[in-house]
């Protein structure tokens, strides 16, 4: 029986490093795996952790040194036998912990080396040579790892993200009704939050276009952050007050996919896009930009479509190609659900990560 230890800051309920453990714990297998987990922020989603059957430590406090501690303590009396690490913070105490009770380390990048900045990029310079191994969650967080980061090149792997569907509660008349758009509008949905490098202003700029052809269209952005003001203000501007709906983060993610016809993702620095496959496992057609890791997630033109990241231009034209054409729509979404059924398993996932995981053990024990 193996006991990994997982340590992160949140397992919050926006956000897709939280989701994709719960899948880990919902999947892995129980005869071979204990899953505990340390957080030292608040965790909405802990109860469904612990209802999926794991160990759960809330850790309060957020000194590196008391963290530190703490996170060695929660190893020692849970007997781990390797501490699995999330982002930088959790990276460096777990770190010193794996090496106090020698036990191996795996770190999980959740995103591209240019979300690592400052103090932190220098530390994790230091650190990272020196854990047993690193699981990319895409190629193309693996090789701007590889490229930023000297002396990772033998401990990074790919192991893509595991999605399951956001099951909808409510029906998609009920959503259009709460949203104030009519049947037959086309209603185009955006997740994500909302920081310069998702470039959500070429999706407003985007549509502002496609609206010159197809009036009947509107816009849902789901998400909070720093850039949402700037954006609302943006929309008023381009005349879209009406047209672009803003409504935060919101939980029920499946009731907002069920009533959308179209999905887009417009960053410019994607380590993987949960809320991407979420789309496609939904039916909704997805148009993304090619930069990060967009174009593994989609076979272009079959299961979706991508466009020249940050040009308004380039987006509108592919949305009207999928606006002007109800059956490509419906195509596609069908596409898209097989692929992502086929290439996002959590049960898969879950098993490649145990068969990584298991050789790093074994040469410590």
């Amino acid at each position: 029986m193996i006991t990994m230890l997982h340590v992160l800051e949140t397992l919050k309920g926006h956000g897709g490093t939280p989701r994709k453990l719960l899948y880990l714990a919902r999947h892995i297998d129980r005869q071979q795996v204990k899953l505990v987990f340390a957080h030292f922020r608040p965790s909405p989603l802990a109860h469904e952790f612990i209802e999926s059957g794991c160990q759960v430590h809330a850790i309060h406090t957020e000194s590196p040194l008391a963290l530190t501690w703490q996170i060695q303590e929660i190893a020692r009396k849970c007997r781990a036998n390797v501490i699995c690490t999330h982002f930088t913070r959790a990276l460096l105490t777990g770190f010193v912990a794996a090496k106090w009770h020698h036990i191996p380390i795996i770190h999980n990048e959740h995103s591209s080396a240019h979300y690592r900045q400052g103090l932190g990029r220098t530390l994790a310079r230091l650190v990272l040579p020196w854990v047993d191994l690193i699981i990319c969650n895409s190629e193309h967080t693996r090789q701007s790892i590889q490229k930023s980061f000297s002396g990772t090149k033998d401990k990074l792997v790919t192991i893509h993200n595991p999605v399951e569907e956001r099951i909808a509660g409510r029906s998609v008349k009920e959503v259009r009704a709460e949203l104030g758009v009519a049947a037959n509008e086309i209603l185009i949905i955006h997740v994500g939050r909302m920081i310069p490098e998702r470039d959500q202003i070429t999706i407003l700029q985007g549509v502002y276009e496609l609206r010159k052809t197809f009036s009947s269209v509107r816009l849902m952005m789901i998400g909070e952050g720093p850039q949402r003001a700037d954006l609302e203000l943006s929309a008023r501007t381009m005349g879209l007050e009406g047209s672009a709906i803003f409504i935060g983060n919101r939980n029920e993610i499946g009731d907002y996919l069920q009533a959308a016809d179209i999905y887009v993702n417009s960053t410019l620095d994607e380590g993987f896009g949960i809320a991407v496959v979420e789309a496609m496992l939904s039916r909704v057609p997805v148009v993304l930009s090619d930069r990060g890791a967009h174009p593994e997630l989609i076979v272009p033109g079959k299961s979706g479509l991508l466009y020249e990241g940050g040009n308004s231009h380039a987006l509108a034209s592919q949305l009207g190609l999928l606006v002007g054409d109800p059956n490509l729509r419906r195509r596609m979404g069908d596409n898209g659900r097989r692929h992502a059924q086929r290439r996002f398993s959590p049960a898969d996932y879950a098993t490649r990560y145990l068969d990584f995981l298991k050789p790093k053990v074994s040469r410590y024990s």
